[in-house]
């Protein structure tokens, strides 16, 4: 079952890419880790 793992690391990659764009608050709350 490569398609679950695959998803898992697409969306843990998808959530650290935002963050450069400017949704920081956004990722880092779903995350539940604290940027500053």
């Amino acid at each position: 079952m490569p398609m679950r793992p695959s998803s898992s690391e697409v969306h843990m990659i998808r959530f650290e890419s935002p963050p450069s764009s400017g949704s920081v608050a956004e990722p880092e709350n779903v995350m539940g880790v604290p940027a500053t």
